[in-house]
């Protein structure tokens, strides 16, 4: 393991004098595998893309991938044909990967977060297993009966045991979190632990425990932003204006709207859980249309997906004002109110304030029979 170190080190020493700044060199070793490619999925935080990066393994079992970060991020990397993975943190400088077999079994060091990585990876581990297993056998048995993949009876159990496996996670985080709050690696972890959608008052107690080193990291400076963004969404705060062009593309604003209780729902065609919901929109719709409340429909779909989004308004029935730049999550509205998944939803009262936050099936019922008295039937 040390030979290879140093003769990475020798290796790449004239890479690393231009890696400095936001450069980052990945450089890897796998001893004797089935591995012939390997991958490198790059979920950007700051950008929102998503990149994924891919070389050739040499006959050395040697592997180089080269880039640019802004703030230190997770990435997964896996070969093929074998399909194992490992997590590490794209930050800047030189990563080293290497395994004395495939990449599973890799030791991942350069970096400071890479570093404080370390001290989590092993407790997350075997977690993680338990559920990549629950997948596997999952797969097996769908493979074995094709009629699976539709038994509902079978999608729930299979979803029960995964978000036990998550619970589980997140026990181990708040515990790592606890006993390690100067640890780099807790402002990924407190993210996991809240969720995409996270409750402002929790989070923003949970980040002010965190150690001051933790804070004031790169990543802690940019999550700040984030929940700085999310207070501007908040509850109580006053919906951002946007202007997005309709079905038609004609210009539809938020101000126009002003006087009514309106819900902007985030949506796409393409997001299942975003038409399951849209029976449930519809009959609140309906039922609360003649009394000062509406929707409008704000889709995340791309360009080339503009027929897509189309004919679901149609297939769904949605009645309510569509609109759309059709630049998915590159489109201004979701850098506006922090949208980073579908669905989302923000209510809106008649004076243009955030009233409520993401309802939806019985939630969303209940809100508006509050606001419009009685109970409601859907």
């Amino acid at each position: 393991m040390q030979r290879f170190s140093i003769l990475f080190m020798l290796a790449v020493l004239p890479v690393m004098l231009h890696a400095q700044g936001k450069s980052y060199v990945v450089n890897g070793k796998l001893g004797p595998s089935r591995a012939k490619m390997v991958f490198l999925y790059l979920p950007n935080p700051t950008t929102g893309a998503v990149k994924l990066d891919s070389v050739p393994l040499s006959s050395d079992g040697t592997y180089t991938f080269k880039g640019s970060v802004e703030v230190p991020f997770k990435a997964v990397s896996y070969t093929t044909p074998d399909y194992n993975r490992i997590e590490l943190y794209i930050e800047p400088g030189y990563i080293e990967v290497i395994s004395k077999d495939s990449l599973i079994n890799a030791v991942v060091t350069g970096g400071p977060v890479n570093k404080d990585f370390n001290e989590l990876r092993p407790l997350i581990k075997p977690v993680e297993a338990k559920g990549m297993a629950i997948n596997k056998e999952a797969r097996a048995a769908m493979a074995a009966s094709p009629e699976k993949e539709k038994d509902k009876a079978f999608r729930e159990e299979w979803g029960k045991k995964i978000n036990a496996v998550g619970a589980e996670l997140k026990t181990v985080y708040r515990k790592f979190i606890k006993e390690k709050p100067d640890n780099l690696i807790t402002i990924d972890a407190l993210q996991f632990i809240v969720g995409s959608n996270p409750e402002l008052a929790e989070v923003s107690n949970m980040f002010n425990g965190l150690g001051e080193k933790a804070r004031n990291s790169e990543m802690g400076k940019a999550y700040a932003k984030e929940l700085a963004a999310l207070k501007s969404v908040g509850i109580g705060a006053m919906a951002p204006d946007f202007t997005q062009p309709d079905t038609d593309g004609k210009p539809v604003s938020l101000k126009d709207y002003r006087g009514k209780y309106v819900l902007v729902d985030f949506w796409a065609s393409w997001c299942g859980p975003c038409r399951a919901e849209n029976p449930n929109l519809l009959k609140a719709y309906n039922q609360y249309k003649d009394r000062n409340f509406t929707v409008l429909g704000v889709s995340v779909d791309k360009l080339s997906a503009k027929n897509a989004w189309l004919k679901a308004i149609e297939k769904d029935g949605l009645t309510w004002t569509q609109v759309s730049e059709l630049k998915g999550w590159q489109t201004n509205v979701c850098k506006l109110y922090n949208v980073d998944s579908v669905p989302k939803n923000f209510l809106i009262g008649p004076d243009g304030k955030i009233i409520a936050l993401n309802l939806r099936g019985e939630g969303l019922n209940s809100k508006l029979a509050e606001i419009f008295g009685g109970r409601g039937t859907f």
